[in-house]
């Protein structure tokens, strides 16, 4: 820990864990030159900066399927590689998340992201490999490519927060759900699935909503394969483009809606509305 208001956490050598959890907290920005990781199942990972979380090219975040959470709480999270296998990720940014480029990608069975600004953009989008997401922006907007498959809908995640003892008895629970895909201030979504379907549900608290963009924030929804809507996509003003390799289907709950813009189906396969 790096407690000062204006006091960095840099990490130039590697932090590893053959047993315990791992929690990095700076008053100012932690700065990862280096990897971080746990090897023990089920051992989480919990990084807290004040203002940035900076991954370094070539730098990693690997837990043994144990969940992790990133929170730069005034400032903006880089991300390089971030492995977490079957456990989820939370990452939380007072502007924006972003990676680094084309070349990194965040790998977890559930990814919950919330940012102050954006996350990626149309220029670097965030690049996933999990199996179901939520997340919420603002005016930046929301930009993510997903390499196999992804569901939107509900991700819990629960990291254990080590204090100055050190000891197991004195370890701190922070635990988060999210569900949905949201962004206010005219916030535009962008969801890619480079390979497999993309299926939309609505979570417990918004079973109604699986998407909404409030303002006139566009909606584009691009499956390689199947593109599901099993709750409503809300575009408020924005135009909406639903695009699928194979086939579009829209239950009964999947209503798509916007009062003053267009809306385009474009499917390979059928488009079918129940």
């Amino acid at each position: 820990q790096a407690g000062g208001a204006t006091s960095d956490l840099v990490l130039n050598a590697d932090v590893s864990s053959s047993a315990g959890h791992i929690s990095l907290n700076a008053g100012q920005d932690v700065l990862q030159n280096a990897d971080v990781s746990t090897a023990t199942a089920a051992k989480t990972i919990d990084v807290l900066a004040a203002r940035n979380v900076t991954m370094a090219d070539g730098t990693g975040i690997t837990t043994n399927a144990g969940d992790a959470r990133i929170e730069a709480t005034a400032g903006k999270v880089t991300t390089e590689t971030i492995n977490v296998g079957s456990a989820n990720l939370n990452i939380i940014a007072g502007t924006d998340i972003a990676d680094l480029d084309g070349n990194s990608l965040i790998t977890a069975n559930g990814l919950m992201l919330t940012a102050g600004s954006g996350i990626g953009s149309s220029a670097n989008v965030l690049n996933t490999a999990v199996g179901t997401l939520a997340a919420s922006a603002v005016a930046d907007g929301l930009f993510i490519t997903e390499t196999s498959g992804l569901i939107v809908d509900t991700v819990s995640t629960t990291v254990q927060r080590v204090d100055s003892t050190g000891l197991d008895a004195n370890l701190a629970a922070t635990s988060g759900t999210q569900e949905d895909l949201v962004t206010t201030a005219n916030g535009a979504i962008v969801i890619t699935v480079s390979a497999g379907d993309l299926t939309l549900n609505g979570g417990s608290a918004s079973a109604n909503n699986a998407l909404t963009a409030t303002g006139s924030g566009n909606v584009r929804l691009d499956a390689a394969g199947n593109l599901a809507l099993n709750s409503a996509v809300d575009a408020g003003a924005g135009h909406i483009s639903l695009i699928a390799g194979g086939n579009v289907t829209q239950a009964a709950a999947g209503d798509v809606s916007t009062s003053a813009g267009h809306v385009d189906v474009e499917a390979s396969g059928a488009v079918t509305m129940t």
